[in-house]
C-alpha cells in the first residue's frame, strides 16, 4: 500500500497527489 501510495505522488502532478491519494484510500477501503 505504501508503494502504491509513493507511486502515485511520483507520477501525478503535485496539485492532483492529494486528490489521487484520496482516491486511493477510498477504493482501498472498499477492497479491504
Amino acid at each position: 500500500k505504501e508503494d502504491c501510495l509513493r507511486v502515485i505522488a511520483e507520477t501525478v502532478p503535485p496539485k492532483t497527489v492529494e486528490i489521487n491519494r484520496r482516491a486511493f484510500e477510498a477504493g482501498y477501503a472498499l477492497e479491504s
